[in-house]
């Protein structure tokens, strides 16, 4: 070790005495380890990263780790999108920032590039990326969505397309989404940040006119919360002409929600068609808008999900389309005037439905075991695609004619990054495990037929992710077919907290009850190791944002289980989480749990994996994932941990990889892969299996 990082370190430990900062909360004095560290720009802090990163390379250097080469590279993509008079191509390169291209069609010679994201670049080491971008229907203009080094915040950049010019720049924007009418268009956005993590503030839909200024821009409508902790959402239905909003309101000092519709180009005065008060969130999908109806997908009767058509011009009127049933109602797709395409959802699996204008079923779509399907309406409205996605290997495209109902496999596209045509003969075991309080659980237990033998001896890694009511649903992923295929088991356990059995199943797991969370990953490890599928020395865990709060959870109140634990971007301190980025959104304190609330408090403070290490304990091994400019979940929180981890922790290997990124980590194609490669480094340090083998 070099003489500067032994002065490096006696600085690391001289802060370290302070690590035991302490803050007081309802009274109550609570530790706050490493708080300095939340100064994530001081040297002191970038020091101790340069040391890790460095530390962890020697480590991986004397496991003798061949490099991926064979497997891992970063390819050049491209991504094409035709209009009537364009083909615009946006390239993503191995590393250098994007660049949107464009052709006219007809007209070989004209071509160029219309952005180059290197032109926007904020600091040496900002990686400016086009996150999306939308073309009016007179091809006149494109709107592109530009985030920084993965930041939530992004500009809208306006382009003349006869020009070829920048014409406007609009910031303050977080969900990118565009609505032409007329010579402009609707967006959503909050006050520009006075730093990049900055709080959300003054959230609203505004119409910004071409060529015009921002602070022009006309306010369309504004959310009733100044401070934007109960924030709105939108949507337009297809290409009809309205916008609907789901938004909190204030009535007689009581906050309650409302869907209020708003028609383009109309500036009058807005009323809500419907107003309601609960006590959770409450899910609305709209479908298809008919006149004065709209059909959203939603639970507000029924947990399971069911169809409701709403009158937008009565308040607080609406009757039943489809009514809810045994399975979940996961998602409703129009295929055409006549028919609607239905994905039900039940104990890991899909089932398909497809309905005509007044809800009869016409056809049952099954699918495969350990596989879940989305439907997609064709151009000409005749036919319609049912994909069939699956977790290791090829998606399979089923065609159907609407005109007779009939279906067919003669449309099969598979989904490879790397072209590699290459299948594992796998098994999707679908069953259930008791929990803790006696709860059975559903579970997907994915292997290789070829090798898997039920003696407990191959590795098993759990990816959980069990919040916020969203499922990981079955899709193709390259890095899961390589661990599968090369001797590892891929389980994915439906914990409550998901919606694997409906909306009561995700409350069943939020607030004072988030301990349920832990407690079905813990028992989904104890069920896998009495089935013999793995023994306790063989068990990973993989986890992102809430993912990572749950894993580490879980790895920390019963270390014996687990050999391993992959955390992204995981909320280690759930106290003050909530005082930062969007920690305070009422999205996230029905999560975790109000922070104004001393009962909540408490709860917060027994699962709050920082506040929960024990020092001197064996904790499995941990690697720590995160991007210097997450601005969802505080990157500090990974730092912190990690240090405590290290102070506490008898288990010396643990690691940390902070990228240039946001909170999806990776910015680039070959970071992406650096950090498949990464996983794959920490998994054979600890089982010697050569999971990247192709």
């Amino acid at each position: 070790m070099t003489k500067i990082y032994f002065f490096l370190l006696i600085i690391f430990f001289a802060f370290s005495v302070l690590s035991q900062e302490q803050q007081i909360v309802f009274g109550q004095k609570v530790d706050h380890p490493y708080g300095w560290m939340e100064d994530v720009t001081s040297d002191t802090v970038q020091n101790w990263l340069t040391y890790q990163q460095e530390n962890q390379s020697e480590v991986f250097k004397r496991s003798d780790f061949k490099k991926l080469n064979s497997v891992l590279y970063a390819p050049k993509n491209s991504y094409i999108r035709k209009t009537n008079r364009y083909k615009f191509d946006l390239v993503v390169a191995s590393k250098a920032p994007p660049r949107l291209k464009y052709y006219v069609l007809g007209k070989e010679e004209e071509f160029g590039i219309l952005i180059k994201c290197q032109d926007f670049k904020r600091s040496k080491n900002d990686y400016p990326s086009i996150t999306n971008y939308w073309i009016t229907d007179s091809e006149l203009f494109l709107v592109a969505a530009v985030s920084h080094s993965g930041s939530d915040w992004k500009e809208l950049l306006v382009y003349d397309l006869e020009s070829k010019q920048l014409i406007d720049k609009l910031e303050g924007v977080i969900r990118s989404r565009v609505i032409f009418h007329g010579r402009g268009f609707y967006y959503e956005r909050y006050d520009p940040p006075t730093e990049l993590k900055s709080l959300r503030s003054n959230q609203r839909i505004a119409f910004h006119e071409f060529n015009t200024p921002q602070s022009s821009d006309k306010n369309i409508f504004v959310n009733a919360d100044s401070k934007s902790i109960r924030q709105f959402e939108f949507a337009q239905i297809e290409d009809t002409k309205s916008i609907l909003v789901f938004h909190p309101i204030r009535i007689k000092s009581a906050w309650k929600r409302a869907i209020t519709k708003i028609e383009l180009g109309d500036f009058s005065p807005l009323r809500p068609f419907f107003v309601y008060s609960s006590p959770y969130r409450i899910t609305f999908d709209p479908i298809v808008q008919h006149g004065d109806s709209v059909l959203m997908r939603t639970d507000l009767r029924d947990p399971n999900f069911e169809v409701l058509k709403f009158n937008t011009r009565k308040i607080n009127q609406y009757t039943s389309f489809l009514a809810a049933n045994e399975l979940v109602l996961k998602d409703v797709t129009m295929l055409n005037d006549q028919y609607y395409g239905l994905k039900y959802h039940s104990e890991g699996r899909y089932l398909g439905i497809i309905v005509d204008e007044v809800g009869k079923m016409k056809l049952k779509v099954p699918t495969y075991e350990g596989s879940s399907i989305e439907f997609i309406s064709g151009e000409e409205g005749s036919e319609a695609y049912c994909l069939h996605n699956h977790y290791l290997s090829e998606r399979n495209v089923e065609t159907i004619d609407l005109n007779n109902l009939t279906t067919d496999f003669r449309s099969n596209t598979y989904i490879s990054y790397f072209g590699r045509n290459r299948t594992v003969n796998w098994e999707a075991e679908l069953t259930n495990f008791q929990s803790k309080d006696g709860v059975n659980v559903p579970i997907t237990i994915l292997y290789n037929k070829d090798t898997f033998k039920k003696n407990g001896d191959q590795p098993l890694l759990i990816k959980v992710y069990g919040g916020y009511g969203l499922d990981q649903e079955p899709s193709f992923s390259w890095e899961s077919r390589l661990f599968v295929k090369n001797g590892g088991v891929l389980v994915f356990p439906g914990i409550r907290g998901s919606s694997a059995r409906g909306a009561d199943w995700a409350l069943a797991g939020r607030g004072l009850k988030k301990q349920k969370t832990i407690d079905d990953v813990i028992a989904a490890a104890e069920y896998l190791i009495k089935k013999k599928y793995v023994r306790s020395g063989n068990i990973f865990l993989e986890g992102g944002s809430h993912g990572g709060f749950l894993v580490a959870a879980a790895g920390i109140q019963r270390p014996d289980l687990f050999k391993g634990v992959i955390a992204k971007a995981g909320i280690f301190d759930l106290v003050n989480f909530t005082v930062q980025s969007i920690g305070n959104l009422e999205i996230n304190r029905e999560e975790f749990g109000d922070p104004l609330d001393s009962a909540t408090f408490i709860n917060r403070l027994n699962l709050s994996p920082i506040h929960t290490l024990r020092k001197g304990e064996k904790y499995p091994s941990f690697l720590i994932i995160t991007g210097s400019n997450d601005t969802r979940v505080a990157p500090s929180q990974s730092y912190r941990f990690m240090a405590l981890l290290k102070e506490y922790s008898a288990n010396s290997q643990n690691f940390i990889h902070v990228t240039n990124g946001g909170h999806g980590i990776a910015n680039f194609p070959k970071e992406q892969l650096e950090i498949i490669s990464l996983k794959f480094k920490f998994l054979w340090l600890h089982t010697g299996y050569k999971f990247w083998k192709g």
